[in-house]
């Protein structure tokens, strides 16, 4: 029913067990990125219900045993999350545990075997700042690791967050997701340039948004080199969600540089592959 709806190009999603609330507005909301794709990824995942399930019929005894504690962030958790029945219900709770230095391995190692079926959990808090940006950015990595379509629509609504520092993470993981395994389905050149612009167009970035993300792993569009400018570097990051990233890489190098003959390479780079309107934005930038 849901695959029908979207090929008669319904915007709405309607109820299905497979996706849960958070997931199905999400999805409502970003459906236009590219519905072919989305379709063609939403098949392949209903497909997976052949596979064995996520447990929805586990004692319940056990499963309210396990919410306790998780409430009480319990030290036992670090054990018992390793044999703990795969239960999308324990999503939200496992989650809130990736606060806890103690027991935030055990927390990410069950979240990353439940897979598809915590993303809603995880896109949920993923708009929560209370737990702090290391949160986040577990989330982030998180999310990507899914390889599904909805992970996918979480993550692209992130690039809009009040953190310059998660939508440089956001940015940099939708590149290396890209380039490892493919994305789900193509975000479209429009709404891939429109998010170009409006991240130029900000003035809340730091001189010090890059760091944290840095200190997680390196950025795909950068090598031994380092950029000045966070704001430059995520609308490069973005561009490379359509064009090879490697000259877009050498193109930031240049423009980042003092050195006038590297900045009119990549100044002519960037007039024979982006519109104009983005180029011009990019030099208003420096």
């Amino acid at each position: 029913e849901l695959v029908g709806n979207l090929e008669r190009n319904l915007l709405k999603v309607e109820e299905h067990r497979h996706l849960d609330a958070t997931t199905r507005r999400v999805i409502e909301t970003t459906v236009s990125l590219n519905r072919k794709g989305l379709l063609a990824e939403i098949e392949r995942q209903q497909a997976l219900k052949s596979e064995p399930p996520v447990s929805a019929d586990d004692p319940p005894s056990e499963l309210c045993e396990l919410l306790t504690l998780c409430t009480r962030r319990d030290p036992a958790l670090t054990l018992r999350l390793k044999h703990a029945p795969l239960d999308r219900r324990l999503a939200p709770c496992v989650v809130d545990l990736l606060s806890e230095p103690a027991l935030e391995f055990a927390a990410r190692d069950y979240l990353d075997r439940l897979g598809i079926h915590g993303v809603g959990a995880l896109g949920d808090a993923l708009l929560e700042h209370s737990a702090g940006l290391r949160r986040q950015l577990v989330l982030v990595e998180l999310l990507a690791k899914t390889h599904c379509p909805a992970a996918l629509a979480h993550l692209w609504a992130a690039l809009d967050d009040g953190s310059p520092s998660l939508r440089l993470a956001v940015g940099a993981t939708l590149v290396r997701w890209k380039q490892e395994v493919g994305l789900p389905f193509q975000p479209s050149s429009a709404l891939v340039l429109s998010r170009v612009e409006r991240d130029l167009e900000r003035d809340d970035w730091l001189p010090d948004s890059l760091h944290p993300v840095l200190q997680r792993g390196p950025h795909p569009l950068l090598q031994e080199h380092r950029v000045r400018s966070p704001r430059l570097l995520q609308a490069f990051t973005l561009l490379a969600l359509l064009y090879e990233p490697e000259p877009l890489s050498l193109a930031l190098r240049g423009l980042d540089s003092g050195d006038p003959v590297l900045r009119g390479t990549a100044i002519e780079y960037l007039e024979n592959t982006v519109p104009k309107r983005v180029k011009q934005r990019i030099l208003d930038v420096l």
